[in-house]
């Protein structure tokens, strides 16, 4: 583990200095160094890979039932941004996918 973490910070140095030869200037209040994880676009990083934001997964529990198919298709967007994180997504949304169909006909609280 030592080594990995001396080769990560060797590897930082080149990098700054790479950043400095180009005449490229770093933010210090953006870099956040030596973090065990750290969200990304919807995403947490860490060391055993990605995962699914907790805020983002609570933002989609909190969503309010659909009134409408904009409602419904803004639904199934925000959801499927965290596909990769479902691994049964097509089968339970496929009901919502159902209502986003021309000839389906949206009726208010068929999901209460």
């Amino acid at each position: 583990m030592q080594e990995a973490v001396v080769d990560h910070d060797r590897k930082l140095k080149e990098l700054i200095d790479r950043c400095r030869a180009k005449h490229i200037k770093l933010n210090p209040n953006k870099i956040e160094l030596k973090k065990t994880s750290m969200p990304y676009i919807g995403h947490i990083l860490t060391s055993d890979g990605v995962q699914a934001d907790p805020a983002k997964v609570q933002a989609i529990l909190e969503m309010k039932q659909p009134t409408d198919v904009a409602a419904v298709r803004r639904i199934l967007g925000t959801v499927n941004y965290l596909a990769k994180f479902l691994p049964h997504l097509s089968q339970v949304s496929e009901p919502l996918r159902q209502l986003t169909k021309k000839e389906s006909t949206f009726r208010l609280g068929q999901f209460a």
